[in-house]
This record gives C-alpha cells, sequence and structure tokens, in this order.
C-alpha cells in the first residue's frame, strides 16, 4: 500500500466495515476479514493501538468460532504480535509468537516456511527486549533452515543474516559481526546492485561495526560511500542520510539508520523490518 494513499484507504475500509457490520454482523468471515485489513492499513500509519484494539477484537471471535487451533486464528495472533511488537509491548508479543511458533511447529513442521517467518520475528522480539542470547540462538537456528531449504542468496536467508549480524554487533562479538555484515553486502550488491536501499544499509550496518571496532578508516570509508548515495538517492535531509551524516560528524544513532530488523514478505532491508504474516488481502 503507497504511504500517500494511506488515509484514502483507511476511510475506504472503515465504510466497508461498517456495511459489513450493518448488513452481515460483526462476527461474519467477512467482516472479520475487512477487520484484519483494516488493523494492518492502521500498521502502515502508525496508528499501533487501534491496530491493536482491531486486532483483539477478531481475535477473540475467531477463537470462538473456529477455535484455538485454526489457521486464521494463528495468522491474526501472528499479526497482532508483531503490532504489539512495534509497539513496543514486548511481553506480549513474545508470549504471542511463542505460542504460535509451537502451535506451527506441530501442524506445519519445523521447516515450513511460515514456521521460519514466526522464528525470525520471535528472534527480533527477544533482541528489542534485550535477551541476546536467545536471539542469537534463534536467528542462527533460522539461517541454517534458510540456507538449506532456499540457498544462501536468497533474500529471506540475507535478511536473517542481517540481523544476526545486528545481534552479534549488540553482544560485542565484532568480528563474527563484521564477517557477516560483509557476507550480506557482497550477495545484496551482486543481486540488487551497489545502489540498492537494502545494499546502502548493510554498507551502513558493515561502517557502524567497523566504527564499533575501531577501524575508522574502513569506517569513514563506507559511510562516505552511504552519505553520496543517500544524498543523490533520497535527498540530504531525508531521515537515513541524516543518520549516515550524524555517524561521519561523530554524533552515531540506530546502526542501520532504520528500524533494526529486517523483513523476508512485506518488508524486505543492524536489522531491518520485520517478517509478516500471510495476510488476508495479500493471497
Amino acid at each position: 500500500m503507497q504511504a500517500g494513499r494511506l488515509p484514502e484507504a483507511i476511510e475506504l475500509l472503515q465504510q466497508v466495515r461498517d456495511q459489513q457490520v450493518e448488513k452481515l454482523g460483526p462476527n461474519h468471515p467477512y467482516t472479520l476479514t475487512t477487520l484484519n485489513n483494516l488493523a494492518a492499513a492502521y500498521v502502515e500509519a502508525g496508528r499501533l493501538p487501534e491496530a491493536i484494539e482491531l486486532l483483539q477484537q477478531v481475535r477473540d471471535q475467531q477463537v470462538e468460532k473456529l477455535g484455538p487451533d485454526h489457521p486464521d486464528y494463528l495468522a491474526t495472533l501472528n499479526r497482532l504480535a508483531m503490532a504489539d511488537l512495534e509497539a513496543g509491548r514486548l511481553r506480549e508479543a513474545i508470549k504471542l509468537l511463542e505460542h504460535v511458533g509451537n502451535k506451527q511447529v506441530e501442524q506445519l513442521g519445523p521447516d515450513h516456511p511460515q514456521t521460519l517467518t514466526t522464528q525470525h520475528n520471535l528472534a527480533d522480539a527477544y533482541q528489542d527486549a534485550g535477551r541476546q542470547a536467545e536471539a542469537i540462538k534463534l536467528y542462527g537456528y533460522v539461517r541454517e533452515k534458510r540456507v538449506k531449504k532456499l540457498g544462501p542468496d536468497h533474500p529471506h536467508t540475507l535478511t536473517t543474516l542481517n540481523n544476526l549480524a545486528g545481534a552479534y554487533l549488540e553482544a560485542r562479538r565484532l568480528p563474527e559481526s563484521i564477517e557477516l555484515f560483509k557476507q550480506v553486502r557482497d550477495q545484496r550488491a551482486k543481486k540488487l546492485g551497489p545502489d540498492h536501499p537494502h545494499t546502502l544499509t548493510t554498507l551502513h550496518n558493515l561502517a557502524a561495526a567497523y566504527l564499533e571496532a575501531r577501524q575508522l578508516p574502513e569506517s569513514i570509508e563506507l559511510f562516505t560511500q552511504v552519505r553520496d548515495q543517500r544524498i543523490k538517492k533520497l535527498g540530504s535531509d531525508h531521515p537515513l542520510t541524516l543518520t549516515t551524516l550524524n555517524y561521519l560528524a561523530g554524533r552515531s544513532g540506530p546502526p542501520g539508520g532504520c528500524p533494526r530488523r529486517s523483513s523476508c514478505s512485506s518488508r524486505c532491508a543492524t536489522s531491518e523490518s520485520r517478517n509478516s504474516a500471510p495476510t488476508t488481502r495479500r493471497p
């Protein structure tokens, strides 16, 4: 969904919701689908309390009608967990992701793509909560599974490698962090090009790791490269450009200049955006 069209999309979804509630009732499957999609739009617009309230409403209706093991109910729990995570409700997000992950292992198996997506998101939550050892262990598990099933250069694999490198960086395991960021950089430059936003994010993260390791010439060279490309592509006043400029000026911000999580499905870029659960509006 284009950011500039979000208000229009939200207004339309609200109209559809109101009509479905009136004609079909608040518990009809079509109504619940629209509520799910409206909640997703609220998340994209940063209206997280409204998104969480809607998803909780859908959750309560689905568990009553479908049962606690139904895939649609589990998908809603996953979306609710991601909204909680974005809102900083880490305890709630971790509890939901652990529950959904266990159910997916039972129903789909430990190697299923949806199971691995949930495990990746759980690792993100652990890292946000400062549980670095658990995050690193889980990222490592997902990495092994994705390398085996998707290959070492698949975008989802690279996302997990990027976030694992970020977890290593926060844990001060700098040689491992630098090595992983270099792997991701090389693969992304090869597949996406040297000036792609995802490549530039990885270059920025690698430069931050060099800085932490006191490898200042390498750090400055990479930050300068990222700065020039971001000014060219985004402009001098874009938040990502400003983050890189602050690093060069010695006023560091969060690594990556973006959310420190990397997404594999709907929002794929230390960590990048998060893996998204399948939604009803994206077949």
